[in-house]
Formats: C-alpha cells, sequence, structure tokens
C-alpha cells in the first residue's frame, strides 16, 4: 500500500432537495468534499490519476461523514495503466422491529476521477497513450423483510430496496491538446444475484420489494462497465482515425435508498472502482517521407528490369553471331 493523504472541505447551500415520492422537503443542505492524494496515483508512466474526489450531500445522506472512506482507497500500477478500488465501510440499513410506521434511509455519493494517458518524452518509436479504455466497477448487498400482517395500522409491512450507479465522462483532450470539454451520462449496468445466479441482467437500476408477511430475501448485485477507445471516440464524434482520447474527466455516482413500513431493508455498497489502460500511439510517417520511400522502391523495381531486359539483349546478339559464324565457314 502506497502512503495515503486526504483532504476534506465542507461546504452548506441553500437547497430545496425534494423527496417528492414520500413529500419530504429540506430548506438547506450541507455537503462535504474529500480529495485523495496518493503518490501512486500519479506514478505510472502511462495512465495517471489526478483530482481524485468523493462528493456527497449531508442531507441525502443523513450525516455529515463521507460514503468511500475509510478505509483509503487501495492504487494499483499494472503494465500498462493504473487502478483505484474503495471497500467503504459506511452502509445504510433501515432497521425498523417493527414499531415504526415509516422509516427512509438514503446514501449517496459521487467519486470524480481525471484518467490522462502520458506521453513518453522523446522516445522516437512512441509519440504517447491513449486511453485504451476506462472501467467502472461497482457491488454490494441489499436484502428486504417485511414480517407482520397485523401491524397496529391496517396496512401490512413493506420493505423496498434501490440501487443505481450513474456516471459521466468528460472530454479533455484529444490527441494530448486540450479540447472544449463535452459531456456525456449513461447508467453502469447492474445484475442482482442470488445463491450464485444472476436474477437480472444489465439493469439501469434495482429495485426489490416485499409485503408482509414473508420471509426475508437477501441478494448480492455487481455491476460492470468498460468504455473502450472506440466508444469513447463514438461518444464525441470523432471519426479521424489519427485521433485519439488521451484525457477525460469522471464522475460515477452510486445512490441506495431503503423503505421500512414496519419492515426492515438493507443496503450496501462494499467495492467501488475505477481503472484505466493505455494503448500506444505509433508516429505516422509525413507524406514526404513515404512518396520518398515509394520512389525508391519504384527506382529499385526499374534498375531491376532493365538490367535483366540488357542481359536478355546480350544473349540473344550471341547466339545470332554463332548462326552467322558457322554459315560463312561452309559457304
Amino acid at each position: 500500500m502506497s502512503t495515503y493523504d486526504q483532504t476534506s472541505r465542507r461546504n452548506c447551500f441553500g437547497s430545496g432537495v425534494l423527496f417528492a415520492a414520500f413529500g419530504l422537503m429540506a430548506s438547506a443542505a450541507c455537503g462535504g468534499t474529500l480529495t485523495y492524494n496518493d503518490p501512486a496515483l500519479t506514478a505510472s508512466p502511462y495512465v495517471k490519476f489526478t483530482s481524485v474526489s468523493e462528493e456527497w450531500s449531508d442531507v441525502v445522506n443523513g450525516s455529515p461523514d463521507s460514503v468511500l472512506s475509510p478505509p483509503p482507497p487501495a492504487v494499483s500500477l499494472f503494465q500498462n495503466g493504473t487502478g483505484i478500488l474503495f471497500d467503504p465501510r459506511n452502509f445504510l440499513k433501515v432497521d425498523t422491529s417493527g414499531t415504526s410506521p415509516f422509516d427512509l434511509r438514503t446514501k449517496a455519493t459521487t467519486l470524480r476521477v481525471n484518467a490522462q494517458g502520458q506521453t513518453p518524452g522523446l522516445t522516437p518509436d512512441v509519440l504517447g497513450y491513449a486511453l485504451n479504455d476506462i472501467r467502472f466497477t461497482i457491488g454490494g448487498e441489499l436484502s428486504v423483510w417485511a414480517p407482520v400482517s397485523n401491524p397496529p395500522l391496517p396496512f401490512n409491512s413493506y420493505a423496498q430496496a434501490n440501487v443505481s450507479a450513474s456516471f459521466n465522462v468528460v472530454l479533455k483532450q484529444v490527441n494530448w491538446q486540450n479540447v472544449q470539454n463535452e459531456t456525456r451520462s449513461g447508467n453502469v449496468p447492474l445484475d442482482l444475484v442470488q445463491n450464485f445466479t444472476n436474477l437480472r441482467d444489465d439493469q439501469p437500476s434495482i429495485s426489490v420489494e416485499q409485503f408482509g408477511p414473508g420471509a426475508k430475501q437477501s441478494y448480492t448485485w455487481n455491476g460492470n462497465l468498460a468504455l473502450t477507445q472506440g466508444m469513447l471516440k463514438s461518444m464525441f464524434n470523432i471519426t479521424d482515425p489519427e485521433q485519439y482520447v488521451t484525457e477525460v474527466g469522471l464522475a460515477i455516482s452510486p445512490s441506495i435508498s431503503v423503505v421500512g413500513v414496519y419492515g426492515e431493508g438493507y443496503a450496501k455498497v462494499f467495492s467501488l472502482g475505477v481503472s484505466s489502460n493505455s494503448t500506444d500511439i505509433q508516429p505516422v510517417p509525413e507524406p514526404p517521407t513515404v512518396i520518398l520511400a515509394g520512389l525508391g522502391a519504384a527506382a529499385a523495381v526499374g534498375h531491376g528490369y532493365r538490367r535483366r531486359k540488357q542481359r536478355q539483349a546480350g544473349s540473344e546478339s550471341m547466339m545470332a553471331g554463332d548462326d552467322n559464324g558457322a554459315i560463312a565457314l561452309t559457304a
């Protein structure tokens, strides 16, 4: 594990955070930002991660604590890239113990990372490294339990757990040159798993609910999304085959929520990772070099052709001379 440092900043701002589905309103929101400073993040000669931070809302989370730390993330440098993996301890749980008519808990955060392909300096055979792919990974657990059918109020118990993970990609550099920022958004597809069997494949979000009385339902869930260089170019309408995406700003925002009506819901994110591999970009020969190389090859072919013709002509001439000499002697 490399050395690790983090700095935090808190800010409060006016808002009107509305949970429309449940009619909850907050008049002010406080947010936190945590910046991760680890030398390993920028140590790779292929892909460097910079400006790594976490952002969250205290009102949404119901707590001023960060979600992804502690513990600090694990940073890995591999043959042609860099990875960062969080193993957060903070999680979300609703435990009404059959006594509360309604309970809602949510937790969300945003991890921001800049991924930058490097230029190798004076290395003559490589111009630099483009982002071969960007990969998001996420995993967690959830459960729902609505145990009772005759609560004090005239309705059965109910429990629900929800999970989603959205992402943004901001184009920052093409061929190591700054460009006007453009942003594209999407969702990390999620799989719901029970007893090692996928129940739902590649859903943008997961929602599990149960009405009482019923047994407890427990699941794991995971998501995996890879954005290749070709997909990144297509996202930002880059059609020139000699242009490559070399730096992007990334944001991944997992969100979990649980609801209990005389019931219990539980959800957790136990891993969140971002990694990027690189691909080396070779220099393209300049047009004059290509032309000269072509002319040289043509000249070599032409010279060989002329020499063959000369040898053929000389051979035919000698054969003609021998015939004439024979005729003269006979006469």
